[in-house]
């Protein structure tokens, strides 16, 4: 299951209801989910976060910090 992922030259999240939402949308119930999420599957999954890959500065960010979960 893909957890973070870029798509659109944009970090995204799995959203609670199984979209994706822009990934600077995310919350702290989010973060929460997720965690949870890592827990509970073998396969959760995340894009490889390339610098050029994501346009908008704050997703990249915030991606760039998703090794920290």
């Amino acid at each position: 299951m893909k957890l973070l992922r870029i798509a659109d030259n944009a970090g995204q999240f799995l959203g609670a209801n199984g979209d994706y939402v822009a990934i600077d949308k995310i919350t702290k119930e989010d973060l929460l989910r997720l965690v949870g999420k890592i827990i509970e599957e073998e396969n959760a999954d995340f894009d490889e976060f390339g610098g050029e890959s994501i346009k908008n500065q704050a997703h990249q960010v915030i991606c760039s910090s998703h090794d920290l979960i």
